[in-house]
Protein backbone atom coordinates (compact mmCIF):
# COMPACT_ATOMS: atom_id res chain seq x y z
CA UNK A 1 0.00 0.00 0.00
CA UNK A 2 1.29 3.48 -0.93
CA UNK A 3 2.50 5.48 2.06
CA UNK A 4 0.28 8.50 2.66
CA UNK A 5 2.18 11.77 2.51
CA UNK A 6 -0.66 14.22 3.17
CA UNK A 7 -3.70 14.67 5.41
CA UNK A 8 -6.38 16.88 3.83
CA UNK A 9 -8.36 18.38 6.73
CA UNK A 10 -11.86 19.60 5.85
CA UNK A 11 -13.86 21.40 8.58
CA UNK A 12 -17.63 20.94 8.27
CA UNK A 13 -20.77 22.44 9.76
CA UNK A 14 -24.09 22.09 7.91
CA UNK A 15 -22.35 21.26 4.62
CA UNK A 16 -24.85 18.65 3.38
CA UNK A 17 -25.10 20.41 0.00
CA UNK A 18 -21.37 20.57 -0.63
CA UNK A 19 -19.41 17.85 1.17
CA UNK A 20 -20.05 15.01 -1.29
CA UNK A 21 -18.92 17.05 -4.28
CA UNK A 22 -15.94 18.40 -2.36
CA UNK A 23 -14.63 14.94 -1.48
CA UNK A 24 -15.18 13.70 -5.04
CA UNK A 25 -13.30 16.68 -6.48
CA UNK A 26 -10.42 16.21 -4.02
CA UNK A 27 -10.11 12.61 -5.19
CA UNK A 28 -10.04 13.64 -8.86
CA UNK A 29 -7.65 16.55 -8.41
CA UNK A 30 -5.04 15.72 -5.75
CA UNK A 31 -2.44 13.17 -6.89
CA UNK A 32 -0.25 13.24 -3.78
CA UNK A 33 -0.97 10.08 -1.72
CA UNK A 34 -3.34 11.32 0.95
CA UNK A 35 -6.11 10.70 3.43
CA UNK A 36 -9.10 12.96 4.04
CA UNK A 37 -9.96 13.92 7.60
CA UNK A 38 -13.27 15.60 8.39
CA UNK A 39 -13.10 18.07 11.29
CA UNK A 40 -16.62 17.88 12.70
CA UNK A 41 -17.87 21.29 13.86
CA UNK A 42 -21.51 20.20 14.18
CA UNK A 43 -23.76 22.22 16.48
CA UNK A 44 -27.18 21.22 15.11
CA UNK A 45 -28.63 17.74 15.82
CA UNK A 46 -30.31 17.82 12.39
CA UNK A 47 -26.97 18.34 10.57
CA UNK A 48 -26.45 15.25 8.36
CA UNK A 49 -23.01 16.15 6.98
CA UNK A 50 -21.14 13.41 8.85
CA UNK A 51 -23.76 10.80 7.89
CA UNK A 52 -23.22 11.69 4.23
CA UNK A 53 -19.44 11.33 4.57
CA UNK A 54 -19.73 7.97 6.33
CA UNK A 55 -22.02 6.67 3.59
CA UNK A 56 -19.63 7.57 0.79
CA UNK A 57 -17.53 4.81 -0.78
CA UNK A 58 -14.12 6.22 -1.65
CA UNK A 59 -10.81 4.68 -2.73
CA UNK A 60 -9.13 7.00 -0.25
CA UNK A 61 -9.80 6.47 3.48
CA UNK A 62 -12.00 9.19 4.98
CA UNK A 63 -11.24 9.66 8.67
CA UNK A 64 -13.73 11.38 10.98
CA UNK A 65 -12.19 13.64 13.59
CA UNK A 66 -13.70 12.67 16.95
CA UNK A 67 -15.50 15.31 18.97
CA UNK A 68 -18.54 15.60 21.20
CA UNK A 69 -21.41 16.61 18.94
CA UNK A 70 -23.48 19.75 19.40
CA UNK A 71 -21.09 21.59 21.71
CA UNK A 72 -20.38 25.11 20.56
CA UNK A 73 -16.63 25.39 20.85
CA UNK A 74 -16.27 26.27 17.18
CA UNK A 75 -14.11 26.11 14.07
CA UNK A 76 -10.71 26.43 15.74
CA UNK A 77 -11.10 23.66 18.34
CA UNK A 78 -12.59 21.35 15.67
CA UNK A 79 -9.51 21.86 13.51
CA UNK A 80 -7.22 21.49 16.52
CA UNK A 81 -8.66 18.04 17.24
CA UNK A 82 -8.05 17.00 13.64
CA UNK A 83 -4.49 18.36 13.73
CA UNK A 84 -3.73 16.30 16.83
CA UNK A 85 -4.88 13.13 15.04
CA UNK A 86 -2.86 13.68 11.84
CA UNK A 87 -0.01 11.21 11.29
CA UNK A 88 1.19 12.00 7.76
CA UNK A 89 4.28 14.18 7.12
CA UNK A 90 2.16 17.08 5.81
CA UNK A 91 -1.32 18.50 6.47
CA UNK A 92 -3.38 20.99 4.47
CA UNK A 93 -6.66 22.74 5.27
CA UNK A 94 -9.37 22.75 2.60
CA UNK A 95 -12.78 24.39 3.05
CA UNK A 96 -15.88 22.31 2.31
CA UNK A 97 -17.42 25.04 0.14
CA UNK A 98 -14.80 24.55 -2.64
CA UNK A 99 -13.49 28.09 -2.32
CA UNK A 100 -9.89 26.80 -2.44
CA UNK A 101 -7.88 25.92 -5.55
CA UNK A 102 -7.38 22.16 -5.20
CA UNK A 103 -5.00 22.13 -8.17
CA UNK A 104 -2.47 24.00 -6.03
CA UNK A 105 -2.16 21.24 -3.42
CA UNK A 106 0.31 19.02 -5.29
CA UNK A 107 2.53 22.05 -5.91
CA UNK A 108 2.32 22.99 -2.23
CA UNK A 109 3.57 19.54 -1.27
CA UNK A 110 6.40 19.74 -3.83
CA UNK A 111 7.46 23.17 -2.54
CA UNK A 112 7.51 21.92 1.04
CA UNK A 113 9.42 18.71 0.35
CA UNK A 114 11.96 20.11 -2.11
CA UNK A 115 12.76 23.21 -0.04
CA UNK A 116 12.38 21.70 3.46
CA UNK A 117 9.65 24.18 4.41
CA UNK A 118 7.43 24.19 7.49
CA UNK A 119 4.59 25.98 5.74
CA UNK A 120 3.31 26.81 2.24
CA UNK A 121 0.64 29.50 1.97
CA UNK A 122 -2.00 29.58 -0.75
CA UNK A 123 -1.84 33.31 -1.45
CA UNK A 124 -4.58 35.43 -3.02
CA UNK A 125 -2.63 38.69 -2.76
CA UNK A 126 0.44 38.13 -4.94
CA UNK A 127 1.11 38.05 -8.68
CA UNK A 128 -0.98 35.22 -10.13
CA UNK A 129 -3.32 35.04 -7.12
CA UNK A 130 -6.97 36.08 -7.26
CA UNK A 131 -10.07 36.45 -5.12
CA UNK A 132 -13.33 35.99 -7.03
CA UNK A 133 -16.72 36.70 -5.49
CA UNK A 134 -17.62 36.53 -1.83
CA UNK A 135 -19.03 39.30 0.41
CA UNK A 136 -17.63 42.72 -0.50
CA UNK A 137 -17.02 43.92 3.07
CA UNK A 138 -15.32 40.67 4.00
CA UNK A 139 -13.04 41.08 0.97
CA UNK A 140 -12.11 44.64 1.95
CA UNK A 141 -11.35 43.58 5.54
CA UNK A 142 -9.23 40.67 4.32
CA UNK A 143 -7.24 42.86 1.92
CA UNK A 144 -6.55 45.54 4.54
CA UNK A 145 -5.62 43.12 7.32
CA UNK A 146 -3.24 41.13 5.14
CA UNK A 147 -1.58 44.22 3.68
CA UNK A 148 -1.05 45.65 7.17
CA UNK A 149 0.38 42.42 8.55
CA UNK A 150 2.80 42.01 5.64
CA UNK A 151 3.93 45.62 5.14
CA UNK A 152 3.76 47.04 8.67
CA UNK A 153 3.88 44.14 11.12
CA UNK A 154 6.48 42.19 9.17
CA UNK A 155 4.55 38.91 8.94
CA UNK A 156 6.35 36.91 6.25
CA UNK A 157 3.32 36.02 4.11
CA UNK A 158 1.01 38.19 2.03
CA UNK A 159 -2.04 36.11 3.04
CA UNK A 160 -1.92 35.46 6.77
CA UNK A 161 -5.70 35.08 7.13
CA UNK A 162 -6.27 32.45 4.43
CA UNK A 163 -7.00 29.00 5.87
CA UNK A 164 -5.65 27.33 2.71
CA UNK A 165 -2.16 26.52 3.98
CA UNK A 166 -0.02 23.40 4.00
CA UNK A 167 2.07 22.64 7.09
CA UNK A 168 4.68 20.11 8.06
CA UNK A 169 2.54 18.13 10.48
CA UNK A 170 5.12 17.80 13.27
CA UNK A 171 5.69 21.56 13.17
CA UNK A 172 1.94 22.26 13.14
CA UNK A 173 1.34 20.05 16.16
CA UNK A 174 4.20 21.78 17.98
CA UNK A 175 2.81 25.30 17.44
CA UNK A 176 -0.83 24.42 18.12
CA UNK A 177 -2.24 27.03 20.55
CA UNK A 178 -3.27 25.84 24.01
CA UNK A 179 -6.51 27.82 23.57
CA UNK A 180 -7.53 27.84 19.88
CA UNK A 181 -9.65 30.76 18.69
CA UNK A 182 -13.24 29.60 18.16
CA UNK A 183 -13.89 31.13 14.73
CA UNK A 184 -12.17 31.44 11.35
CA UNK A 185 -9.65 33.80 12.96
CA UNK A 186 -7.97 30.54 14.05
CA UNK A 187 -6.25 30.57 10.64
CA UNK A 188 -4.57 33.87 11.48
CA UNK A 189 -3.76 32.65 14.99
CA UNK A 190 -1.91 29.64 13.53
CA UNK A 191 0.04 31.87 11.15
CA UNK A 192 1.11 34.13 14.02
CA UNK A 193 2.22 31.09 16.03
CA UNK A 194 4.20 29.83 13.03
CA UNK A 195 5.90 33.18 12.47
CA UNK A 196 6.80 33.43 16.16
CA UNK A 197 8.52 30.03 15.85
CA UNK A 198 10.53 31.22 12.82
CA UNK A 199 8.73 28.95 10.37
CA UNK A 200 10.39 28.37 7.02
CA UNK A 201 7.60 29.36 4.64
CA UNK A 202 6.74 30.57 1.17
CA UNK A 203 3.68 31.89 -0.70
CA UNK A 204 2.34 30.40 -3.92
CA UNK A 205 -0.44 32.03 -5.96
CA UNK A 206 -3.93 30.62 -5.60
CA UNK A 207 -7.44 31.53 -6.70
CA UNK A 208 -10.17 31.82 -4.05
CA UNK A 209 -13.81 31.64 -5.18
CA UNK A 210 -16.89 32.65 -3.22
CA UNK A 211 -19.33 29.99 -2.07
CA UNK A 212 -21.94 28.81 -4.61
CA UNK A 213 -23.91 26.42 -2.37
CA UNK A 214 -24.93 26.53 1.27
CA UNK A 215 -24.45 29.47 3.61
CA UNK A 216 -21.30 31.18 4.84
CA UNK A 217 -20.48 30.62 8.53
CA UNK A 218 -18.33 33.78 8.72
CA UNK A 219 -19.78 36.56 10.88
CA UNK A 220 -18.05 39.73 9.72
CA UNK A 221 -18.90 41.98 12.67
CA UNK A 222 -17.47 39.50 15.18
CA UNK A 223 -14.48 38.71 12.96
CA UNK A 224 -13.17 42.29 12.86
CA UNK A 225 -12.59 42.60 16.63
CA UNK A 226 -10.97 39.14 16.75
CA UNK A 227 -8.56 40.13 13.97
CA UNK A 228 -7.72 43.35 15.81
CA UNK A 229 -6.92 41.40 18.99
CA UNK A 230 -4.50 39.14 17.10
CA UNK A 231 -2.92 42.05 15.22
CA UNK A 232 -2.33 43.83 18.53
CA UNK A 233 -0.56 40.70 19.78
CA UNK A 234 1.70 40.69 16.71
CA UNK A 235 2.58 44.37 17.13
CA UNK A 236 3.31 43.95 20.83
CA UNK A 237 5.75 41.13 20.09
CA UNK A 238 7.37 42.96 17.18
CA UNK A 239 7.94 46.32 18.83
CA UNK A 240 8.31 45.30 22.50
Amino acid sequence: MTRKLLTIIIPVRSEEETIGGTIELVEKTVHTPHIIMIADDTIDPSDRTIEIVEAMKQPTPVSISIKKKYDRDGFGPALARAIQKATTPYSVFVMADLCDDLHAIDRMVSEATENHLDMVVGCRYMRGGRKIGGPVLQGILSTLVNAFLFRVAGVSTRDATNAFKLYRTAFLQRILPVKPESGVEFSLQLTICAVSRNARMTDIPTTWRGRKKGHSKVRLFSLGPEYMKLIFHVLMNRFA
